[in-house]
C-alpha cells in the first residue's frame, strides 16, 4: 500500500504536495499516468489524506487547548493530554491513544503505520 501510495506522491508537484486543494481532475489523471494507477487510485489517496489531515486537525486543537507545545512536548505542569467530553480517556498520553486506534482502513494496524504515513507527509512538504 505504501509503495502505491509513495509512488502517487513522487508524481505530484512539490506546489500540489505543499496544497492538495489544487489538485483538479486534469492534474489527478496527470499523477495517474506519471504513476502508472488509474485516477481512482489517486481520488482514493486523496480521499484518505483529507480524513487523515482532518482528525489531525482536532489532535492539534485539543493539544494546542492542553498547552501541548509544536514538538509533542506534555502539557502544563507536566500533566498528560486529558480528553474533554470523550469517556474513559482522561489522562491517557498521545502515544497511547495512538496505538489503541488501530490504524486507518486498509493501512494495517497500530501507530506504525500512521507514523509511516505522518513521516512521508512531512518529508514531501519540505521539498
Amino acid at each position: 500500500v505504501f509503495d502505491r501510495n509513495e509512488a502517487i506522491i513522487l508524481s505530484m508537484t512539490a506546489e500540489e504536495r505543499r496544497r492538495p486543494s489544487i489538485i483538479n481532475g486534469q492534474r489527478r489523471a496527470r499523477i495517474a499516468r506519471g504513476c502508472g494507477l488509474t485516477p481512482t487510485d489517486v481520488n482514493a489517496l486523496m480521499k484518505q489524506w483529507g480524513e487523515m489531515n482532518k482528525m489531525m486537525g482536532k489532535v492539534r486543537a485539543m493539544a494546542q487547548q492542553q498547552g501541548v507545545g509544536k514538538k509533542g512536548k506534555k502539557g502544563k505542569k507536566g500533566k498528560k493530554m486529558r480528553m474533554p467530553g470523550v469517556p474513559g480517556m482522561g489522562g491517557m498520553n498521545m502515544n497511547q491513544l495512538m496505538n489503541q486506534m488501530g490504524g486507518m482502513p486498509g493501512m494495517g494496524g497500530g501507530m506504525s503505520d500512521m507514523e509511516k504515513l505522518m513521516q512521508m507527509n512531512e518529508q514531501f512538504r519540505r521539498k
